[in-house]
């Protein structure tokens, strides 16, 4: 990630630009960017939302690790802070569950306690508040929510049980991490978070044009490489 951003300025142009596409005239518009890691997504977010002339990213994270990145990354941009608030959470279906690791570092060299797939290196957790996202919802008393951009390496449908609320109150646009591999390794399947989307009213839509995507039983969209993945777009709203 930091590399990438060394490389090229930014992190997952499709991304990037979805982003841009959707945030830079959505005036007070709320995003959730949960995984935030170290604000790779988080900080062109609140750019979009400045740009756009008001709104609020709520990054969350729950490695200290990661945290003090993003927290210094912040104050590098200290132009951005009324637009970006940070959140040292652990997000979980239920209330109380700990979690004293996280994966959170992918180093191009070196590193302990890696993933013996994904190469990513667990990062403590420890200090992090855990809680669902509805009670965080509650919490903050958000009156509107446009975007969940969702990246927890497997954790994804843990997150999602814990925002029913939300989600069916809002409908915001969620962008995820699709990594079948890692759910397989919890027991969990493609076809079972499909169709969790689908019972929520939620479609897939292109990534790069927000249009909708027929509703085939395994969307191509949906096949990853071999122990990678893909970003996807969730919507329940008409093609922006």
């Amino acid at each position: 990630m930091d590399f990438a951003i060394y490389l090229n300025g930014l992190f997952e142009v499709d991304t990037f630009l979805l982003f841009q596409r959707t945030l830079s005239k959505k005036k007070g518009a709320v995003v959730l960017d949960i995984g935030a890691n170290i604000g790779a997504h988080a900080l062109p977010l609140a750019r979009f939302l400045q740009r756009a002339g008001g709104g609020r990213v709520y990054a969350i994270e729950p490695t200290t690790w990661a945290i003090q990145k993003l927290q210094k990354n912040r104050d590098l941009n200290p132009e951005l802070a009324e637009y970006l608030t940070i959140v040292q959470a652990f997000l979980s279906n239920a209330e109380g569950q700990s979690q004293t690791a996280v994966y959170s570092s992918w180093p191009l060299a070196g590193g302990d306690n890696k993933h013996p797939i994904h190469r990513g290196e667990l990062k403590s957790a420890e200090g992090s508040t855990t809680c669902s996202l509805d009670s965080l919802v509650a919490q903050w008393k958000l009156d509107r929510l446009d975007l969940i951009k969702l990246d927890v390496d497997g954790n994804e449908w843990d997150v999602l049980e814990g925002g029913t609320e939300s989600l069916a109150h809002f409908s915001p646009d969620i962008l995820m991490e699709w990594a079948p591999y890692l759910w397989e390794e919890k027991g969990m399947d493609a076809s079972f978070l499909q169709q969790w989307f689908a019972n929520k009213g939620y479609h897939l839509c292109n990534i790069s044009t927000g249009h909708r995507l027929p509703d085939f039983k395994v969307p191509s969209a949906f096949i990853a490489p071999k122990h990678g993945s893909v970003n996807i777009l969730w919507r329940k709203i008409q093609p922006y």
